[in-house]
């Protein structure tokens, strides 16, 4: 059941439009808040979407991400276009505190931005775009990056720029 929306911007002044630590363009990120009908237990999703030119702009918005996590109750979902690879320090902000869902057991892991090219894309790269959860209480059962393509006037088509990320897990 619905209980609650929210957005920021993720800049020095979350409330007010803007672009933060030199980032390219505004960035937020948005908040809703599900409540289980049976359990009454709380779920928390923030989608969003870091900076594509600032580094800098990418590690604060994910810290900002991440003091708002801490304020909240219940379970946890972050995810969305992360403009980095798990390689990056900026991962590491919140790879340290919850459970990149990509390393479930089994995962076929790849490139999740391609561009708007045609095809299924770059295979042997690194996702950009992520899924995480909390750490504690949360049992991983599937991950799938979804390369699904469309035909249109006779030309094979992405649906976006980025493959869509999905996982399948279980609250304890």
């Amino acid at each position: 059941e619905y209980v609650n929306r929210e957005y920021f911007f993720l800049s020095e002044t979350p409330q007010v439009q803007s672009i933060g630590w030199g980032g390219g363009c505004h960035r937020i990120c948005l908040v809703v808040t599900l409540r289980h009908q049976k359990s009454g237990e709380l779920l928390n999703v923030f989608n969003l979407h870091l900076d594509h030119l600032s580094q800098e702009a990418r590690v604060n918005g994910l810290q900002l991400i991440m003091e708002r996590v801490k304020e909240k109750q219940g379970h946890n979902i972050v995810a969305g276009d992360f403009n980095t690879t798990s390689s990056s320090g900026c991962y590491n902000i919140i790879a340290d505190v919850m459970t990149d869902t990509s390393k479930t057991p089994g995962a076929k892991v790849f490139s999740t931005c391609q561009g708007f090219g045609a095809g299924k894309g770059n295979q042997n790269g690194s996702p950009i775009d992520f899924i995480f959860v909390d750490k504690e209480d949360t049992l991983l059962k599937s991950y799938k990056i979804c390369n699904d393509t469309f035909e249109m006037n006779g030309v094979v088509r992405n649906y976006s720029d980025h493959y869509a990320v999905q996982s399948v897990v279980t609250f304890l």
